[in-house]
């Protein structure tokens, strides 16, 4: 029986260790396709830098057994995209999703529902399956465009009663799902844009201090909290924005007496 003690999956230039039980030693390793790592002499895989993608190492022991070991290995998220096919807009739970306009090379846009159409925009992100973020900061540059008397409305659900603006904020979220765990979302807080007719920058160091989970506790609240946030940098599966307000950063914003528009123009990680 062969036993594997280390973790399955890793960053680019990072390694595991591989614990062998079982079996008749001496062992020899060998890879499957193209490996993104390989085993040295202490039984350690090692990822190579700037590789990614699935690596398949198989064990062999002198009497012809053998087992697959596979390992997942991550590169680093060099650039966010701006083609508009890349991101999904989300209305809702009850709402299928949508893509944004693409307005013009490196600029994308999307109006706000009104609110007589009885949805709001959640979550605006694109996929960086396989990534890993680091850097110093995530900017983006946008606008918002209003017509004459519009009003933006985040009270998408009856209980939100708070008078807290509608608002924009970062997303960083863990893996490509959403989960319950409270440690794989985490916002940008406080920083966030008011949303109001203008153009914006927004800037917000990749630090623990400056992101909430969603129990709406600082990544540098304590271990646990401090671990989630960097798990979620170290498995990024999606990154972008949520739009909410009252008591609520991501539940939604509609408009209504008028109408809105929201354009990106900009999208990357400050290095």
């Amino acid at each position: 029986m062969f036993q594997r003690d280390g973790r399955t999956s890793l960053n680019a230039g990072e390694r595991t260790t591989i614990s062998i039980t079982g079996g008749v030693p001496p062992y020899s390793f060998t890879y499957a396709g193209d490996p993104t790592g390989s085993v040295n002499s202490q039984n350690e895989f090692i990822t190579e830098p700037g590789m990614y993608g699935i690596s398949s190492v198989y064990v062999r022991d002198s009497a012809r057994n053998f087992v697959p070991l596979s390992f997942l290995v991550r590169g680093e998220v060099l650039g966010l995209s701006m083609e508009a096919r890349r991101w999904e807009v989300r209305y809702g739970r009850l709402w299928p999703t949508g893509i944004p306009s693409q307005e013009q090379e490196g600029e994308w846009s999307f109006q706000f529902p009104d609110i007589s159409e009885g949805r709001a925009v959640g979550y605006v992100t694109q996929s960086t399956s396989l990534g890993y973020l680091r850097g110093k900061a995530l900017i983006a540059r946008f606008r918002v465009e209003m017509g004459a008397g519009a009003e933006f409305d985040h009270r998408t659900e009856e209980f939100n009663t708070s008078d807290y603006p509608s608002h924009v904020r970062f997303l960083l979220q863990r893996g490509a799902s959403l989960t319950s765990n409270p440690h794989d979302r985490w916002w940008s807080n406080p920083i966030a844009i008011k949303l109001e007719h203008g153009e914006f920058v927004l800037r917000v160091p990749l630090t623990p201090d400056q992101w909430t989970n969603v129990y709406a506790q600082k990544g540098n609240a304590d271990a646990s909290t401090l671990k989630g946030f960097q798990l979620a940098l170290d498995q990024i599966g999606r990154v972008g924005f949520t739009f909410g307000g009252g008591f609520f950063f991501g539940h939604g914003v509609r408009v209504k007496n008028g109408t809105a528009k929201f354009s990106l123009s900009g999208f990357e990680v400050e290095k």
